[in-house]
């Protein structure tokens, strides 16, 4: 359906148009889908969206059928707006703000965060990433990565980033890790939940911060178990 097409379902729509008039697109958004059997849920979105309205109220849940959508113009995802889609890829590059479990269970291999982007409890639970990359100035609350079984790497490229006891938990596979040697207690909470028998820890160097090769190992031992095998690295 083309943008002209689906224009002329809104604007012929009196309650439609009432929804238009008191800026309540939410609403709209439902109320068109639900009434209009072969408007696709992206169609309407970037029809509003290419209209300059403000979505970041409007949810996708459990909407397979979306592959794809362009976050450029968005700030804010609300609390479980992409839960369960078929979403692979998401640039949240100009996103500062992920609520709870906004993409919980989607079909997330790959995400783009920039650095203080503040990112809400099971916001990438039970996704489907392979690695991910958190820039600086971030604090990864509980269970934002929860479940993701195939997580195999973890990248914290600066020294201001939080890890909470329970953010990879649950991520049994993660067997490589990339982490600044002035942050290098993060490293604990990542490795907890593994049971990978051969760990690599990269360590980042940064200035002024030395750190110990047989502490690091310490930490990845008493946070797995004594029979992994730890390798540590200067990258």
């Amino acid at each position: 359906m083309t943008d002209q097409e689906l224009y002329q379902i809104i604007i012929n729509d009196d309650k439609a148009v009432g929804y238009i008039e008191n800026n309540d697109y939410k609403r709209l958004y439902f109320y068109i889908l639900a009434r209009n059997n072969n408007v696709k849920p992206n169609e309407l979105t970037n029809l509003l969206l290419n209209a300059g309205i403000d979505l970041f109220t409007l949810a996708y849940s459990e909407d397979k059928s979306l592959k794809a959508f362009d976050f450029s113009k968005i700030t804010k995802i609300d609390k479980l707006a992409f839960n369960g889609t078929g979403l692979t890829s998401a640039n949240l590059k100009t996103v500062k703000e992920i609520e709870t479990g906004a993409f919980f269970n989607s079909d997330l291999t790959e995400v783009y965060l920039s650095s203080g982007t503040v990112i809400g409890e099971s916001a990438f639970a039970n996704c489907k990433f392979t690695e991910v990359y958190i820039p600086d100035n971030i604090n990864l609350s509980n269970d934002v990565f929860h479940s993701c079984s195939s997580l195999e790497t973890v990248v914290l490229d600066g020294s201001n980033i939080s890890v909470s006891s329970d953010t990879f938990a649950g991520c049994r596979n993660i067997d490589t890790v990339f982490v600044t040697s002035n942050n290098i207690g993060a490293i604990d909470y990542v490795v907890r939940s593994s049971k990978k028998k051969d760990i690599l820890i990269n360590v980042i160097t940064v200035p002024d911060a030395p750190y110990d090769e047989d502490s690091v190992i310490h930490k990845v031992k008493y946070w797995t178990n004594d029979d992994v095998n730890v390798t540590v690295r200067e990258v």
